[in-house]
C-alpha cells in the first residue's frame, strides 16, 4: 500500500510538471503568434466622413462619404475592416465599393446591430481609400450621429 501511495504521488508530481512545462510552451507560443501578429501590425483609420447635402430633407438621397487611410504602408494591415451604421428609418441604397461592402440588416433600418454596411479587404485598395454609401433619409427630419469603425 505504501508502494502504490509513493508511486500516486510520483506521478502526482509529473503531471504538475507537465503542466508546468505545457504552460510555459502555451506561453512562449502565446508570446511567439503575438510577436508574428504585430509584426504586420499597421495604421489604418478613417481620416475623413462626410456627408452630401447637409442638411438632408425629409426622404432625401444622401451620400456619406469615408476616406481609409493606410498612416503606415510599408506595415499594411492585414484583413482591414470598415462598419457604418444605418440609422433607424433610413434605408440603404448603394455603396462605390460594392465587391468589398454589403449591408447585413433591413430596409428600412431599425438600428439594429445588424443594420450596417461592413467592408472588408484582403488589404487597404491604397493609402488613402475612398468609399461612398448612399443613402434614403426617413420620412421625418432630425439629427443623425452615425459613426464609421475600422
Amino acid at each position: 500500500m505504501k508502494f502504490k501511495m509513493q508511486r500516486i504521488q510520483k506521478n502526482k508530481a509529473t503531471a504538475k510538471q507537465l503542466l508546468t512545462c505545457s504552460i510555459l510552451f502555451c506561453s512562449l507560443l502565446f508570446l511567439f503568434m503575438t510577436n508574428q501578429a504585430h509584426a504586420a501590425t499597421g495604421d489604418v483609420q478613417p481620416s475623413s466622413f462626410t456627408d452630401n447635402p447637409d442638411p438632408v430633407p425629409a426622404r432625401g438621397i444622401v451620400t456619406y462619404t469615408v476616406v481609409a487611410t493606410d498612416n503606415d504602408p510599408a506595415n499594411p494591415v492585414v484583413d482591414p475592416y470598415l462598419e457604418l451604421p444605418v440609422p433607424a428609418g433610413f434605408s440603404f441604397v448603394s455603396t462605390t465599393d460594392s465587391s468589398n461592402c454589403s449591408y447585413g440588416g433591413v430596409t428600412p433600418s431599425s438600428g439594429g446591430a445588424a443594420d450596417k454596411v461592413r467592408c472588408d479587404w484582403s488589404a487597404l485598395p491604397s493609402t488613402n481609400h475612398t468609399i461612398d454609401f448612399v443613402m434614403q433619409a426617413p420620412d421625418t427630419t432630425g439629427t443623425y450621429n452615425l459613426t464609421v469603425t475600422m
